[in-house]
């Protein structure tokens, strides 16, 4: 701690500093003041309007205005974070940290760097500086230290960090997100399961969902599982990864015709993942179709009937239960939402997008065994 409450740095750092000045390639304008406080406030303001190089230029010109102070650094570090340069970042919030020895805010976010580098015992070093000055948001570096142990192994202090930050805040989210991926890497599902579904009560975020999904899945609750993959697309159904996913869940089940379907909808709507287009491949050919799923991200031709951007309501289908017959009136059902709303980007009318996803029912039903 000694260390990091000088001003001055060796010689090697201050060559660091100059080398992070340079990198800049904007120059703050003169309007945006030459004092230190109005120069913060432009600077923000750039920021906020995701203009990051004159951000970063007025951020590091405050910095030459008062040297003294750490918040241009610390906003110079996360910018830097941003743009993917960590090694700049850490040099620029080590110099918040030695301006501020004080501020948790720059211990914590010099720890995260230093976890994002790999480097994960400095990491934990600087997540214990920033609890040491009783921060009000020990949760949140509680949560980031057990990420950081669970990298080194280190299991029981994975678990102790957890439960020190459920016990300072039971309501954060990611807490519960995050153990429960524990709980899931080291084969207690049973516990998954249970963190996964707090997370998603507490706040019902598409991964939370999907996480939840996937676990109860792996744990053998397969109907459940679909449940929640369902209602993951009702709540956001523009989410690709949510119909592959229930995609492939429907194909381990051979229920070969729902999985198709939902497979077209995840290539409708990201047509850049070629595992998409690998597993709508697999499951025509395992429902004895003609292989035209097999064309990858770079065939913009690849025939499917679906829309990409009607909004659905799934829950209301009990698709998990389904026969192939109900699935064609799956299909004719979803087409008829279709019609009521608004598809936006369709290169064709509503009535001709709902003939299509008729015929493509009517396959399904002439594929039943």
């Amino acid at each position: 701690m000694t260390a990091h409450a000088r001003l001055y740095f060796p010689r090697l750092l201050l060559s660091s500093l100059s080398l992070v000045l340079a990198l800049a390639r904007s120059e703050c304008p003169d309007h945006a003041g030459d004092g230190y406080d109005e120069l913060m406030e432009y600077a923000k303001s750039r920021k906020e309007a995701k203009a990051f190089s004159d951000a970063m230029a007025c951020f590091q010109k405050a910095a030459e205005a008062d040297r003294r102070r750490p918040e241009p650094w610390l906003n110079v570090g996360e910018l830097y974070k941003n743009a993917g340069k960590l090694e700049e970042a850490e040099i620029a919030l080590r110099q918040s940290v030695a301006l501020g020895p004080a501020w948790p805010l720059a211990h914590f976010n010099l720890a995260n760097i230093l976890k994002d580098l790999d480097r994960n015992e400095e990491s934990l070093a600087e997540y214990q500086e920033a609890l040491a000055l009783d921060p009000p948001f020990k949760a949140a570096i509680l949560n980031n230290m057990a990420l950081a142990h669970g990298t080194l192994n280190q299991n029981d202090l994975v678990l102790e960090s957890y439960e020190k930050a459920m016990r300072l805040d039971p309501l954060v989210p990611e807490t519960h997100n995050n153990l429960a991926s524990h709980y899931q890497a080291i084969g207690d599902m049973a516990n998954a399961v249970k963190h996964y579904r707090q997370a998603v009560q507490l706040r019902p975020e598409k991964g939370f969902l999907l996480n939840l999904a996937y676990a109860l899945g792996a744990k053998g609750e397969t109907a459940e599982s679909l449940k929640i993959y369902m209602k993951t697309i009702e709540m956001y159904p523009d989410y690709a990864l949510a119909y592959y996913n229930l995609g492939t869940s429907l194909m381990g089940e051979e229920r070969y015709a729902e999985s198709e379907y939902c497979y077209r909808w995840a290539v409708k709507l990201d047509g850049t993942r070629a595992d998409y287009y690998n597993n709508l491949a697999t499951v025509v050919g395992a429902s004895g179709a003609t292989n035209e799923g097999g064309e990858g991200p770079n065939s913009p031709s690849v025939p499917c009937p679906c829309v990409s951007t009607v909004k659905l309501s799934l829950l209301d289908v009990d698709l998990y239960d389904c026969s192939y017959a109900v699935s064609a009136d799956f299909v004719r059902r979803l087409s008829e939402v279709g019609r009521r709303r608004d598809m936006r980007g369709l290169s064709r009318e509503g009535d001709e997008a709902r003939d299509g996803m008729l015929r493509h029912g009517q396959v399904w039903q002439r594929k039943k065994p």
